[in-house]
């Protein structure tokens, strides 16, 4: 007898979600993983921050802050939705 899918919840969480959880990528983590190779190259030397953001009502942005000798600038990448490798080259692409 093969074994079932629990269909109940874990304490009061439906399995769906639970496990939902379990797969989601701390994408907090990505990006602080990912400043110092970008900060590496060329196109990233003056990325001083990459910051995680997500606002109340569910969007996720990450920011990029870019220092320059004319200023600072301040780029935000909506990253709502995505895997982590797509954060990666979407962010790859806005600093390229």
């Amino acid at each position: 007898m093969e074994p079932r899918e629990e269909s109940g919840t874990s304490e009061g969480i439906p399995q769906c979600i639970v496990k939902r959880k379990k797969d989601m990528e701390d994408k907090r983590k990505i990006l602080e993983l990912l400043l110092p190779v970008l900060q590496a190259t060329r196109h990233g030397e003056n990325i001083q921050a990459l910051t995680y953001m997500r606002s109340s009502f569910g969007t996720e942005n990450a920011i990029i802050k870019i220092v320059h000798q004319s200023g600072t600038k301040h780029i935000y990448v909506n990253v709502t939705g995505d895997s982590g490798i797509g954060m990666i080259k979407y962010i790859i692409k806005k600093i390229s």
